[in-house]
């Protein structure tokens, strides 16, 4: 990241953040979906599969009476009546129970059993009524004996299978609102985790950043204090920072105006020095340095020792014919 353009790593930092805030806006969908999703199941399934096997088992208590009314009566009225209403008792029981099945198919097993049991109860049904049919003492006496020691067991079964259904769907509602609200404390963890992740990233990120504009901009500032205080060799120390970037470029200028003032200085002393020295047969060492606007420094100096060269050797051959 360190030798990436200045507004790279700012769309750098800012794409970083989006990320992470697109991933807390995920992580906060997925967990409202999941709390829709239980909510829904318990309204729209949990809820109508405990009424439906409710009802069912409301229902088959009310066909067990019916039965048993089947068998003290005494007129083929009392007795069609009685058979009409146990009919509607089984056709909503299984209504009951097929709408539980849809709902809840897990159970299959249990109402398949259900189905077998009262299959047979049906058969044990049509001997009640055959005797019921006779109106007659004996004839109840030996319904109620069928239905005492064939049908009741069968309705037992079938009772206590629903009272067993009825535990189990309770279980296992009890179990999905558990699962829900361990994966919506998982979800909530998640979030926290990533915010508490973002917030860390930002901080990490904006502090790198910072550091890697600000600690160049500083060692150009340490620098240039430098050069306007005539130091020119704690600023060449004061510049270590090196990059691709706008700020590596700015660093690598100010370490050539360093360079410049080393190499450029000395030199017009050095020329200086000669001139007062009388010594005019000198050349500048570092003519190449002499860059841009600054090749008139170059030639100034050059004109200078030219033009005193040739006025001193004038004065002395001046000065030779006056003594001659």
């Amino acid at each position: 990241m360190k030798n990436l353009k200045i507004r790279s790593k700012i769309l750098a930092t800012f794409g970083i953040v989006l990320l992470l805030t697109a991933i807390i806006g995920v992580a906060s969908i997925a967990s409202a979906s999941i709390l829709g999703s239980t909510a829904e199941n318990y309204v729209e399934i949990s809820i109508p599969a405990t009424n439906n096997l409710l009802h069912a088992r409301r229902t088959i208590r009310h066909f067990q009476v019916s039965i048993l009314e089947s068998t003290a009566v005494m007129t083929d009225a009392e007795l069609n009546e009685v058979i009409e209403t146990m009919n509607s008792d089984r056709e909503e029981f299984f209504a009951y129970l097929d709408a539980f099945l849809e709902l809840d198919p897990q159970f299959e097993g249990e109402v398949t059993e259900i189905r077998t049991i009262m299959n047979q109860a049906a058969t044990v049904r049509e001997k009640i009524i055959t005797e019921a049919k006779k109106c007659t003492l004996e004839g109840n006496a030996e319904a109620y004996s069928i239905y005492e020691n064939e049908y009741l067991p069968l309705l037992n079964q079938v009772t206590a299978i629903l009272e067993n259904l009825t535990n189990e769907l309770a279980d296992t509602i009890e179990a999905r609102h558990t699962d829900a609200v361990a994966t919506k404390n998982f979800v909530y963890i998640l979030i926290i985790a990533i915010i508490a992740f973002i917030v860390m990233t930002v901080l990490i990120i904006s502090t790198v950043l910072s550091n890697a504009i600000v600690k160049p901009v500083k060692e150009i500032e340490a620098a240039m204090t430098n050069i306007s205080n005539g130091n020119l060799s704690a600023a060449d120390d004061d510049i270590k920072y090196r990059s691709k970037d706008e700020l590596g470029s700015l660093a690598h200028a100010a370490r050539k105006v360093i360079r410049f003032f080393e190499h450029v200085l000395p030199d017009i002393s050095l020329a200086c020095q000669n001139f007062g020295n009388g010594n005019f047969n000198c050349a500048t060492e570092h003519p190449e340095w002499y860059v841009g606007d600054t090749k008139v420094i170059l030639e100034n100096l050059e004109f200078v020792r030219d033009n005193l060269s040739d006025t001193l050797v004038q004065v002395n051959q001046a000065s030779e014919q006056v003594l001659s």
